[in-house]
C-alpha cells in the first residue's frame, strides 16, 4: 500500500530526506504518513461535531459509529494519494476541465 511517504520528511542541508541508514543521524521513526496526514485533516469534515454532551456521550459509545468514519478518511486519503501521482492532475496554470 502507497502511504504516500513521510508528512513531514526531516531533511539535511542538501534537502536530502534522512532516515535510520543516514550517518550522525538517529532516529526512531519516520514519523507520520502523508496517508495518516490526509486521513486526520479529513475527519473533522466528514464528523458532525457534537451540539450537546449527550450527542458526544453517543459518539463514544457507538465502536461502529466510530469505525465508520476512520475508514472513510482512510479511504478518502487513499484516493488523495492516488490523485495525488496521477498524470491528470492539472497544474495551477491550466484550466481545470
Amino acid at each position: 500500500m502507497n502511504t504516500g511517504g513521510p508528512a513531514f520528511p526531516v531533511m539535511d542541508t542538501d534537502g536530502n530526506v534522512l532516515s535510520d541508514d543516514k550517518q550522525n543521524f538517529s532516529c526512531t521513526s519516520e514519523g507520520m504518513t502523508l496517508r495518516d496526514y490526509f486521513a486526520a485533516k479529513i475527519i473533522p469534515a466528514i464528523i458532525p461535531p457534537p451540539k450537546t454532551c449527550e450527542d458526544f456521550d453517543a459518539i463514544n459509545e457507538s465502536v461502529d459509529y466510530v469505525a465508520v468514519f476512520a475508514k472513510t478518511a482512510y479511504l478518502i486519503a487513499d484516493a488523495m494519494i492516488k490523485e495525488r501521482e496521477s498524470k491528470s492532475v492539472e497544474t495551477e496554470d491550466k484550466k481545470w476541465d
